[in-house]
């Protein structure tokens, strides 16, 4: 068979997630297996939205709502916005790929920061090829360069993709850069700005895109997601809150049906478990201090982290390091697939998790510093 396949598909590297449990397993033959590379809430899923799964399990037969008419309700009274601003995907990843075929065509150009979340290049090279890619490298320590991102920006550039807290660094832009990014942005230039994991913020001076739309700005798309501090990363829920001219556009290319009904009904009822949803921000809380500071006295070069992950800088070669801890059964995540060859990406997990960690990590430490 003869396949013609056109190059910007050709082009293509699949995106490569963390390694499952269950593989690691198979592979190596262990029983006790930690996950910490996919940052992924440890504490689970709200107990309300597991209850909802059971309960909306027996009518998986039927379609479910289109529109997830009753989420984006509840989103609505969540996030003080009309029901108009907002929009549901099969997690951020599929409203991405929404935005990049709703609103770039050939000759258009998107900047992207380096060391950023593989689905904004995927999403647009899909649909425009590399050529379509304005890179911009981030700064010595590991933020974005909203100052590279202006000097980029030019009458062909259509999207501008931010991750705060950005992954896989967990570094953040501060409210003065955004606003000095939008007042340099032109007014048929979008910004895409994915705040997956801003709940886990506690710094000041962090921008939340929702002050901007209710400051009247109409080019900000905010993305939000069910995967982090909700615990629904296996049910695929995400939301974007933006300009309801922007919500009509991406309908015209969202997939039919594309939230399970159970996903809907889950992230609803995790929605309005607050408790749950302090209590996980609480354990990172204490799991990030821990963390870093047990890096800090091995000596190990962490960056400074606003999310549920630290990624560190180890002075080893970082695979060496990723394959003698999956030796041990703990699961983290390279960077090299995020344009960050040097770094190691490490979920902070609950607390019996983050000790076995900072413990097996002192034995190779101690091994490979030896030689």
């Amino acid at each position: 068979m003869k396949l013609i396949i056109p190059k910007k598909i050709m082009d293509l590297k699949p995106y490569v997630p963390g390694k499952p449990i269950e593989q690691v397993q198979r592979e190596r033959g262990l029983q006790k297996v930690i996950k910490l590379a996919s940052n992924e809430n440890p504490l689970g899923p709200s107990p309300k939205a597991i209850e909802a799964i059971f309960k909306n399990a027996e009518e998986s037969n039927y379609y479910p709502e289109d529109d997830s008419y009753y989420l984006r309700e509840a989103l609505s009274e969540f996030t003080k916005f009309p029901k108009e601003w907002i929009i549901v995907g099969a997690g951020g990843a599929e409203i991405i790929k929404m935005v990049a075929i709703a609103f770039m065509e050939n000759g258009d150009k998107s900047i992207i920061p380096e060391k950023s979340f593989l689905m904004y290049t995927l999403a647009v090279q899909e649909v425009v090829g590399s050529e379509g890619i304005i890179k911009v490298p981030l700064t010595k320590d590991y933020r974005i360069d909203i100052e590279g991102i202006i000097k980029s920006l030019n009458e062909k550039v259509k999207i501008i993709w931010i991750a705060n807290p950005n992954n896989p660094t967990g570094t953040v832009i501060k409210k003065s850069e955004l606003e000095k990014l939008l007042s340099e942005m032109k007014e048929d230039q979008l910004l895409v700005y994915d705040e997956a994991y801003n709940e886990y913020v506690d710094d000041p001076d962090f921008p939340f895109g929702f002050d901007y739309l209710r400051k009247g700005e109409k080019r900000i798309i905010v993305l939000r997601t069910f995967s982090k501090i909700y615990g629904l990363a296996g049910l695929r829920v995400g939301y974007a809150v933006c300009h309801p001219e922007i919500v009509n556009v991406l309908f015209k290319v969202k997939t039919p049906f594309n939230v399970p009904r159970i996903s809907q009904e889950a992230a609803l009822s995790a929605l309005n478990d607050e408790e749950h949803v302090k209590k996980s921000i609480e354990t990172n809380k204490k799991g990030r201090v821990f963390l870093s500071k047990a890096f800090e006295e091995m000596k190990i070069k962490c960056l400074p982290s606003q999310a549920n992950f630290i990624t560190i800088i180890p002075e080893f070669d970082p695979i060496l390091l990723y394959e003698k801890l999956l030796e041990k059964g703990i699961i983290v995540r390279p960077t090299k697939s995020f344009e960050m060859p040097e770094g190691l990406r490490i979920t902070i997990g609950k607390e019996e998790d983050n000790i076995y960690l900072v413990n097996v990590l002192k034995e190779i430490l101690n091994e490979l510093r030896k030689v």
